[in-house]
């Protein structure tokens, strides 16, 4: 019960999160419309650690518009012109550089630092930053998962870069099933899985703090590990969302395992010991001996040997 608890708990801090900031987007929005120089864009402050990005959000006018009202056009200040030219050679100097997917927040943030905030106006003249960069980098493709990522120009789109990919004969039929029962549980391909389960046993084997067998991170503890798997995925250019690493450290919490010793077959035991039980306890083990090597198999694990 009390893990239960935790899950949810950790549900429940995700959607804080989300709500603190768009209350500090709407601060910052607040502070401007009494500041008598309202020409700095505000800048929201989107999650902690070392994942932390700064998302700017465009300037308004004293009407409370934003420098783009809807006609397409904007008021430019002196030197505008400048600062657009600058960032557009720029925004297609860095995308033409890219080897791998790059977050669309980091690239954001890249070109703010560079610039300052002021480029927003840039952006919103475009209609929003996806579609500046469709504009300005057109043979680059943007796509999923939310917030969004850029790849390297004239080149498609790995296999599979979505949130969720639920092929046919891709994920075990027990799988999609338990979904009615376990709402997290990850629907993508084997290949998705292995680097979620990689993601997840190098972010453990770099703990520096060892939990004693048994004990139970936090809601917040698990968050921060699953940020930091999804962070040594993009080092490889691999796509792992936050909410699959949740799911694989929960079952590794559950399991009093959430050690530096726990290695990725640790983990794909783990998962396979927690998905035949819960398929058990809802009645859906088949008799036929074929659904444990569905899973097994989707897992990575081929052979029938268990840690001790």
């Amino acid at each position: 019960m009390s893990l239960r608890m935790a899950e949810l708990l950790a549900a429940v801090d995700n959607i804080a999160q989300d709500l603190r900031t768009g209350l500090d987007v709407e601060a910052q929005r607040s502070v401007r419309e009494v500041d008598p120089q309202p020409s700095e864009a505000a800048v929201a402050f989107v999650a902690s650690g070392p994942d932390a990005v700064v998302v700017p959000t465009p300037p308004e006018d004293a009407s409370g518009l934003s420098p783009n009202d809807g006609t397409g056009e904007a008021a430019q200040p002196n030197g505008d012109a400048e600062i657009k030219a600058a960032l557009i050679d720029e925004t297609a100097a860095a995308v033409r550089r890219l080897k791998k997917p790059l977050a669309l927040a980091a690239l954001s943030q890249q070109l703010t630092l560079v610039f300052g905030t002021e480029i927003t106006r840039v952006w919103a003249n475009f209609g929003g930053f996806k579609r500046f960069l469709e504009s300005v980098v057109p043979e680059a493709q943007l796509s999923g998962p939310a917030p969004g990522y850029i790849h390297p120009p004239n080149t498609p789109i790995p296999d599979g870069w979505t949130t969720e990919d639920t092929g046919t004969g891709v994920v075990p039929e027990i799988t999609r099933e338990l979904r009615t029962y376990d709402k997290a549980l990850p629907l993508i391909g084997p290949e998705r899985v292995d680097q979620v389960i990689v993601a997840v046993a190098n972010v453990l084997q770099s703990l520096r703090m060892v939990h004693a067998a048994g004990s139970n991170l936090s809601a917040s503890e698990i968050d921060s590990l699953a940020r930091q798997a999804r962070v040594d995925a993009e080092k490889r250019g691999q796509l792992v969302v936050r909410p699959h690493a949740t799911y694989v450290l929960q079952a590794a919490n559950r399991a009093g395992r959430i050690l530096p010793s726990t290695n990725a077959d640790d983990l794909r035991h783990i998962l396979l010991k927690r998905i035949l039980a819960m398929g058990e306890l809802n009645g859906l083990i088949s008799e036929s001996p074929g659904t444990e090597q569905e899973v097994r198999e989707w897992l990575g694990l081929k052979t029938e040997t268990s840690p001790d």
